[in-house]
């Protein structure tokens, strides 16, 4: 059992979760519930990192085989997704954006989904 003080690595982290995950019967509804659960600011900062993930693994650098490729492949589509509808919501919000201003904007790539969320 850890110690209260004793806080695990990212990567430690990373491995605990592939831990959980490795076991075709785990507790999904229960990471879920208490995801959910936490406190608001945590669950903006666990989400933004989580979007993160899915910012890297959408990158076409990134290493994927037949095993991981519907995940490379989703990720894409999510970020693709997310640029259409924030380019949407930048046009939408003020005369200054124009569609053609907005998604050289979005295209930027500083501009990511992670970078849109607040800190709280």
């Amino acid at each position: 059992m850890r110690e209260v003080n004793d806080k695990l690595s990212g990567k430690e982290l990373a491995e605990e979760f592939s831990n959980f995950v490795n076991n075709f019967g785990h507790d999904s509804e229960g990471f879920i519930n208490g995801f959910t659960r936490q406190h608001r600011t945590l669950q903006q900062s666990m989400f933004r990192l989580i979007i993160k993930v899915v910012e890297r693994v959408a990158e076409d650098d990134y290493s994927f085989d037949g095993r991981n490729r519907q995940s490379h492949e989703t990720a894409k589509l999510l970020i693709e997704g997310w640029k259409k509808e924030y380019v949407k919501k930048l046009v939408s919000s003020s005369d200054f954006w124009s569609e053609e201003k907005a998604l050289e904007q979005v295209n930027n790539q500083q501009v990511k989904p992670s970078g849109s969320m607040n800190f709280i």
